[in-house]
Order: structure tokens, then sequence, then C-alpha cells
């Protein structure tokens, strides 16, 4: 879901976790924003990886991600995905037509790219404010239905963004200890209706009260603090 502005959790969406999704941009209180307040735009970057940063302007975010490979040599010719031209390699499974240069050493191809996301405010991916914090609400659709994956944004500080996104909750009638869990979602069932759309998706249908009893309570706990340059 690099749809979302929050492609780093969803983000962190994985084979056997919980993943909770929302009928509507949350919370169904707030007009949507425009524009992304003035105190969030920068550029930020994880700490202790200075080479992937996160761009906010005026409407848009701009990931850029920075990656490594290897390659080897023997067998080159028989990866269909691969094409080495005039000194640049093509990777066809990376998504992009630009050749990116590499070296060959230790009969080891090694090359390095940069992939840049860029996401911006629109009829799927919807922004509000509530209090400090940003909503930030992203759309995709299932079987002809409408979901909303849902992430929280606020500033701890003036240099700092923190991405809040929701833990793989341990679903009713699962064993605890079956699974890498962090919470339970019978939990949540207190605050907020839950529907149960597969064996590991759950629609959360909160009203905007509910909504920020669910934020109170830490259903977004996961979180990733991006630091300004």
């Amino acid at each position: 879901m690099k749809q979302l502005f929050f492609y780093f959790s969803i983000i962190g969406l994985c084979s056997g976790c919980t993943h909770v999704v929302f009928d509507v941009p949350q919370p169904n209180d707030v007009k949507p924003l425009t524009m992304f307040p003035i105190e969030y735009r920068g550029v930020y970057h994880l700490p202790g990886e200075e080479m992937d940063s996160l761009v906010v302007s005026e409407s848009t975010v701009t990931f850029i991600e920075h990656s490594t490979n290897e390659l080897p040599v023997d067998g080159i010719d028989t990866m269909l995905h691969i094409t080495l031209k005039d000194g640049l390699l093509y990777n066809a499974e990376l998504m992009r037509s630009e050749g990116v240069p590499y070296q060959i050493d230790d009969s080891v191809i090694r090359y390095e790219y940069h992939d840049r996301h860029v996401i911006g405010i629109s009829d799927t991916v919807v922004v509000k404010q509530t209090g400090k914090m940003l909503v930030v609400s992203s759309n995709f659709t299932d079987d002809d239905r409408n979901y909303w994956d849902v992430v929280l944004v606020d500033k701890p500080n003036p240099d700092e963004i923190r991405v809040s996104t929701i833990e793989n909750l341990n679903p009713p009638g699962n064993e605890s200890n079956s699974g890498n869990y962090n919470g339970e979602l019978s939990y949540f069932e207190k605050f907020a209706p839950i529907e149960t759309l597969s064996e590991d998706t759950y629609l959360f249908k909160p009203t905007p009260k509910q909504f920020r009893k669910l934020v109170k309570k830490k259903l977004f706990a996961k979180q990733q603090l991006y630091t300004r340059f």
C-alpha cells in the first residue's frame, strides 16, 4: 500500500497479520484539508537512515527510498527481468524505466538506486486535522466495497514527524501465542463496532466520538519518528 502517505507502515501489512480498516475517512465530523499545515512541511529522514527521506510539500508527500542490491554474474543471462545495456542495469521488477550504474566485483554485480513515491491529497487520500494531530485516510476497493486505511501523524516537536499505525492485533478466538501479536482486537470492540471481513481483515465503523476514544486507548500504537534535515 504504497498509495498511502504511509507506505512505510502498510504499510507493514504482512502474511499472517491482521488488517484493520475503516468505513469512511476519519473522523467523520471533520472537513478534509486541501493542504498540509505549514508546520509539517519540510524534508525529514528516519534516524540512521539518512538516505531514505520524506518530503512534505503543500499538497504532496514524496518518499525517497535508497536501496542496494547484488546479483551473481553467473546466470545473469537467465534472469529475464535484468538487462545490462550501455553500462546501465535495468530491472523490470523495480517498476522503473531508468537504468542504474552497476559494478562487477568478485563475480557479483552490485548496484544502488533511489525510488521516489509521490502521494497527493485527493479524493482517495484524505487528510483531516483534529486538535494538533493529522488523520490520513487512504482509500481502496475490495469486492466492490470501499474501505479506508488510516494512520495518525503528529509533531512531538518542531523538528520531528511521528507516524502512528495500528499494531498487529490478535483476532478473537485465536490462541494468543499463535502469532506475533501486539494486542487483542477484542479489547477495542468495547469502544466501536467491528465487522469481520475475512479471517485477517476487520472493519471498524466508529462514530467520531468512538474514533477519538480508539485513539485515546492506543489503537494506533506502532510508531515511526522522522527527523527534519
